[in-house]
């Protein structure tokens, strides 16, 4: 069987569910429920040829912060193949 290469970005998204939208002007928006996760379009794409148990591999730049951490670690969980091409590592 053909692998499949997906050249793709990758995000970790920060989702907040408002009651309604806010009025035009500055102001705090305090306790709300929210959602965090990965994201994106190349992520999306590998996890769904995944969870078909089709073999590909996400190339993708996920950084060595904290959120690209979290992206390269979820990915993994869920048995998607990575190709990181982020910064280097001193």
């Amino acid at each position: 069987m053909a692998s499949i290469l997906i050249p793709g970005a990758t995000s970790f998204n920060h989702i907040v569910t408002l009651p309604e939208l806010p009025a035009p002007r500055p102001q705090t928006i305090h306790q709300v429920p929210f959602y965090e996760g990965i994201g994106s379009t190349g992520t999306d794409k590998t996890l769904a040829f995944t969870q078909l148990w089709l073999l590909n591999t996400l190339y993708s730049s996920a950084g060595n912060g904290a959120y690209g951490r979290h992206i390269v670690a979820d990915l993994q969980a869920q048995g998607a193949g990575l190709l990181h091409g982020g910064p280097r590592r001193n």
